[in-house]
């Protein structure tokens, strides 16, 4: 299956990230929308997405062979730290663009060189709250 997002959340849990995940996924499922979710084998996430029509789910436990999901995709969709890993080498090997997600009031740290890397490369970062807003905005 062709895929124009490929949403990558290696999350163990199912908290508020994996749930705005699940709910991007089921929405964009209603416009025939391509998509992948390349998860942590059986994480919750991945649980809550079977059966979500135009959706092809990867499982698998290693990052690094999970990127070759992102191959064929439009647009990567990171939706936690692992997952804008992955989509950075995504673009610089693919030239997929990706776009993040920000919803902590906090700043991500200057000094760490490769957090800096992930963010200055996205296409988009999208924020969630005013706090985000503001911490990114100081960033």
């Amino acid at each position: 299956m062709k895929v124009d997002i490929c949403h990558v959340n290696f999350s163990k849990e199912f908290h508020v990230a994996e749930r705005q995940t699940e709910l991007l996924i089921k929405a964009l499922a209603a416009y025939n929308i391509p998509q992948r979710l390349v998860a942590r084998k059986n994480s919750p996430l991945a649980q809550q997405c079977q059966g979500v029509s135009n959706l092809s789910v990867y499982e698998g436990y290693e990052p690094v062979t999970a990127f070759f999901a992102c191959r064929s995709s439009k647009l990567v969709h990171a939706h936690d730290w692992v997952g804008g890993f992955i989509a950075l080498l995504s673009k610089w090997i693919w030239r997929v663009p990706y776009i993040l997600i920000r919803r902590l009031a906090s700043s991500p740290k200057k000094k760490n060189k490769a957090m800096h890397l992930l963010y200055q490369n996205a296409s988009e970062i999208i924020v969630l709250t005013k706090g985000s807003l503001e911490a990114m905005n100081k960033y």
